[in-house]
């Protein structure tokens, strides 16, 4: 976000209507929420005998990182390797049927929307999801102020949007996996054919700025996915985004995101620039996988 505020003399006094200058003489300040994308015309508050302003930018938080299930497979217990050959996702698949014409008294059975599910071990079902992603790192803050004469005629304005929170994925392979469903005669896959994806991680916040670099911060990162690949390994780290930073845009700078069961970094404030606090880590079943798979 951005806002914007135009310091008066005396104390303030109702935002809603000016004093008349022959009762009155002191300018009540004006705090204005700028939009993104619309500039903000200095001659309007000029003319009305403004000279000075306050501007503060927050960047936008990181989204969270994607929760990811639908795993099985063969294991190694020493390592938690696993064959790829041997671990498509477990998938659920909705599905209608319709009448037969060519065979009075059947049906024709149409899978469609095929829904990642969960898996079975010792007899237990887990659920989906398996993992969670690690949580967005938070805005930084930067505040600046100046004369309204040291700016642009039109001083443009960004405001940050948050990170896209990542979509669940599928942590059986590390490729992407188009699933069949279930064989029956004559059965019928209804487009649009899905297929899974590892889960990714969560999109960056957008930074936000008045005037260029007058005044800007950053957005926090975006969370790790719940679950990543290594080569044939899964690897369970889910850090949290770093928080974002008051004077720059690139995304980050500010609290570091926490990569164990502990709090992350807390946001600071200076005065002038503020670092955001960084994002949680994500989380999983426990005990690990490797313990639960040993009596499959």
């Amino acid at each position: 976000m951005s806002r914007f505020e135009l310091g008066g003399q005396g104390e303030p006094i109702s935002n809603i209507a000016l004093p008349d200058p022959n009762i009155d003489p002191n300018l009540p300040p004006q705090v204005l929420v700028l939009e993104d994308g619309v500039p903000f015309l200095k001659a309007d508050y000029v003319g009305l005998g403004y000279t000075h302003y306050e501007a503060w930018c927050v960047g936008a938080a990181g989204g969270r990182g994607g929760d990811g299930g639908a795993r099985y497979g063969i294991y190694a217990i020493t390592n938690n390797a696993l064959d790829p050959a041997f671990a498509p996702p477990t998938t659920s698949w909705p599905y209608y049927n319709v009448p037969d014409p060519a065979r009075p008294g059947y049906s024709i059975t149409h899978y469609h929307d095929p829904v990642l599910g969960g898996m079975w071990s010792s007899n237990m079902f887990i659920g989906f999801p398996n993992v969670w992603g690690g949580g967005g790192g938070g805005g930084g803050l930067h505040l600046v102020s100046g004369l309204l004469v040291d700016l642009p005629d039109e001083a443009p304005v960004v405001v940050g949007q948050a990170g896209v929170d990542a979509a669940p994925g599928q942590i059986s392979n590390p490729n992407p996996v188009t699933p069949s469903p279930p064989y029956t005669p004559g059965s019928v896959y209804d487009p649009p054919i899905r297929t899974f994806y590892p889960p990714a991680a969560g999109g960056d916040g957008g930074a936000s700025s008045f005037n260029g670099e007058t005044c800007r911060a950053s957005g926090g990162k975006g969370g790790n996915p719940g679950a990543h690949w290594a080569g044939d390994l899964l690897m369970y780290e889910a850090k949290g985004g770093d928080g974002g930073c008051g004077g720059r845009t690139t995304a980050g700078g500010g609290g570091v995101g926490s990569t164990a069961e502990t709090n992350p970094s807390d946001g600071t404030w200076d005065g002038s620039i503020g670092k955001g606090g960084g994002g949680g880590r994500g989380g999983m079943l426990t005990p690990h996988e490797p313990d639960l798979m040993a009596g499959f």
